[in-house]
């Protein structure tokens, strides 16, 4: 079973693996904005006019509650049966959190700050993680709570990056969709890693299956796949460069959907993949492509078993190219000069391109 939710009070609920959709009857007609399971019967999803609807019979009937305080909740996330959040405002310039202990009967207002926050992820009942505006000066900012949302701290703030869609596969490894970049951390947000993409790129949603595979998808129909936990992002072909992709689930490994708006018609669109987004064409180009050593210290090697020419391009993680060249099978580039650090290499086929971190001693 899928669910998708929308303006006037609508969620579609799909039996077939998304064959047929079945329009529910929730009794709002609020815009409805983000929708999170805690099991296969009981949902959540919250929305404008700080509605909160919940269901205990996979749809069949919903209730409703309204916090008035809120003008918008956006997202909500649950980390067990009982525990969960959701986040929104009053007015675009004041966050707060909504939090329940007790599965929804009772729930608890936290003010966040002069915040504009979009995107929740809980990795504990005490650790919580934000994507927002700071809107004292404008910077695009991470916070966290160690608490609960008694207290934040902003552990990341850029004038450039949109911190888009926030996704933490453990305690420690966590994901961000950010524009034209990827953001990981290892150390529970001390510290991010930069993987840049294409410089057109806007990446809204992130989401993993398990610790190693996880997707980034955005406008332009642009879909990223990672099969080693985020060491390296293959760009996949989803051929509508007109939808702009909001948001991407699994079912399980091979199952997934894409909610989108085809900007050409304007309207609502599905892509659906049952093979885990692969293409054979896509998936012969990754696997033919050999990067050694790395970490390197003078000599890097690049081999690929392709019978073309390729373009390879080096930049750095503020995104400047500092390297850009053609391959044939095999290329040899002499890092000897490079400051250390990391660096992202990408190799580009036709349609497509890998994309590979490279670590410089």
């Amino acid at each position: 079973m899928g669910y998708i939710v929308g303006d006037n009070g609508r969620i579609y609920k799909t039996y077939d693996s998304g064959n047929n959709w079945t329009l529910l009857n929730t009794g709002t007609t609020d815009y409805l904005e983000s929708i999170c399971f805690t099991d296969t019967n009981t949902a959540y999803v919250v929305g404008r006019s700080g509605t909160v609807l919940k269901t205990i019979n996979s749809g069949a009937s919903w209730s409703i509650q309204n916090f008035n305080v809120f003008n918008d909740l956006r997202a909500i996330y649950f980390v067990n049966s009982n525990t969960g959040f959701a986040i929104g405002g009053d007015s675009i310039s004041n966050a707060k959190l909504l939090k329940t202990n007790n599965a929804g009967s009772n729930w608890s207002i936290l003010n966040i700050g002069n915040y504009f926050v979009f995107s929740i992820f809980a990795t504990d009942t005490n650790i919580i993680y934000l994507c927002g505006i700071d809107n004292s000066n404008g910077n695009k900012i991470i916070l966290k709570t160690i608490d609960g949302g008694i207290s934040w701290t902003i552990i990341n703030s850029t004038s450039t990056k949109f911190f888009n869609s926030i996704n933490f596969t453990n305690s420690l490894n966590g994901y961000i969709a950010a524009g034209n970049s990827i953001l990981k951390t290892t150390d529970a947000g001390q510290t991010w890693t930069s993987y840049n993409t294409e410089l057109n790129d806007w990446l809204v949603s992130i989401y993993f299956q398990n610790s190693s595979t996880g997707y980034a998808i955005g406008w332009y129909g642009k879909i990223y796949k990672t099969t080693d936990s985020g060491i390296n992002w293959v760009s996949q072909q989803s051929n509508v460069t007109t939808w702009k992709l909001f948001s991407v689930s699994f079912t399980d490994s091979l199952n997934g959907f894409l909610l989108g708006l085809d900007t050409l018609n304007s309207k609502v669109v599905i892509l659906k993949t049952t093979n885990g987004g692969l293409g054979i064409k896509e998936n012969t180009f990754n696997n033919n492509i050999s990067v050694y050593p790395n970490p390197v210290k003078d000599n890097l090697t690049i081999e690929t078993n392709l019978n073309t020419p390729q373009k390879l391009e080096i930049s750095n993680l503020m995104g400047q190219t500092i390297y850009t060249y053609y391959i044939y099978n095999k290329a040899t580039i002499n890092t000897s000069a490079w400051a250390s650090g990391v660096y992202i290499l990408k190799i580009y086929s036709d349609k497509e391109y890998v994309v590979r971190k490279i670590v410089k001693e």
